[in-house]
């Protein structure tokens, strides 16, 4: 039988059910009222803990199909990540993405792993700890144990790896994150997208090209990888999201390794391409760009790793991505209207360089 704190954890809110249910809440207290005894009874409540009723979420699962409500849904995976999550703090979160990308990546169950086998597996995946082997060496076996069922859960009620990640990460509040206001609408990642598949057809063929074939080789396409100076916009896996042939490169160093957001968001992006199943690799250099040849330059403002950048930040980070190209690279920044447009005269000077270095192709 539960306890309390038990029933605390892992019940279900009515709220709770009807997310579950995909119905709006109103719709099960109807339920509650019409289904009160009988042998479709609905499933009394295990306590009433602040103000409100906590539910077996077993025992809604099996209700909701015995009556026909399951829609074919695989409701028992998708009742684990209703509620609270097992661990929920921004650590569990970064675990939780750890976790599956390490699922992701080697088929292996994450139920099956203790944190020793985790790691163990962790360490062959991300030998340079990019992405998720500190994550999951420093975490205990009780986060681990707790975390299994919940990432397993979360993948086999999924389309895939993929929109497994995605779901978790519109389940990041209930691990105590706040909302990413960062985050660029649809139809601006499709624009860029279909800009930076015009930008890249010429720099495939372009000068490197037509230097091998004056060399008596062949004049086939020269890789032409995107590059996210930033290591964690959401316009590089969105890109890739429909596999850009030449890969992703992204910045790897000693602050892309640290506890700051910029390093968290950072190697979220990493596990987020992996998972996707992109070809990532490290920017040579580090911190810095050394002549990586042709590519796309793709950077947003502001972005994970720094949501409260203001005009003057970006517009050095922008200058600095100017400085940085050759005449074989491109580069597609989006950003907010009013670092380029508003009266704002303490960034005058940085803006007109920006707009004057004659890189500039359109605003």
């Amino acid at each position: 039988m539960s306890t309390p704190t038990e029933t605390a954890a892992e019940g279900l809110t009515l709220a709770e059910v009807a997310d579950l249910a995909a119905v709006r809440r109103p719709v099960v207290t109807m339920w509650r009222k019409r289904y009160a005894t009988g042998d479709q009874a609905f499933p009394v409540p295990l306590a009433h803990v602040r103000g409100m009723d906590r539910f077996d979420r077993r025992a809604v699962v099996a209700w909701l199909q015995a009556t026909g409500r399951d829609d074919g849904r695989r409701l028992a995976e998708e009742a684990v990540t209703i509620g609270e999550p097992p661990l929920p703090t921004p650590d569990g979160y970064v675990l939780a993405q750890a976790l599956l990308a390490l699922a992701a990546l080697t088929g292996e169950p994450i139920v099956a792993l203790d944190q020793e086998d985790a790691a163990d597996l962790a360490a062959e995946v991300d030998g340079d700890d990019v992405a998720l082997r500190r994550d999951i060496e420093d975490a205990s076996n009780g986060d681990v144990l707790a975390l299994g069922p919940y990432v397993d859960a979360l993948l086999d009620c999924s389309y895939g790896p993929t929109d497994a990640m995605d779901r978790l990460t519109t389940l990041a509040p209930r691990f105590g994150l706040a909302p990413d206001t960062s985050g660029l609408s649809l139809d601006v990642r499709r624009f860029v997208r279909r800009l930076a598949e015009a930008l890249a057809e010429p720099l495939r063929y372009g000068p490197a090209s037509d230097a091998r074939a004056a060399a008596g080789g062949p004049r086939g396409s020269t890789p032409c990888p995107l590059i996210d100076p930033t290591g964690c916009s959401d316009l590089t896996w969105s890109i890739d999201d429909h596999d850009w042939p030449d890969g992703v490169v992204l910045p790897v160093s000693t602050s892309a390794l640290g506890d700051r957001g910029e390093a968290r968001a950072s190697r979220a992006t990493w596990r987020r391409l992996w998972v996707s199943g992109a070809s990532v690799s490290p920017l040579p250099g580090g911190d810095g760009v050394t002549d990586p040849g042709p590519c796309i330059v793709v950077a947003a403002f502001p972005h994970p790793g720094d949501p409260a950048s203001d005009p003057g930040e970006t517009l050095e980070a922008v200058d600095a991505i100017v400085r940085g190209l050759r005449a074989d690279q491109c580069a597609i920044v989006v950003g907010p209207a009013e670092t380029l447009v508003d009266a704002l005269p303490a960034i005058k000077d940085g803006r007109d360089y920006v707009l004057r270095s004659g890189a500039l192709r359109a605003a």
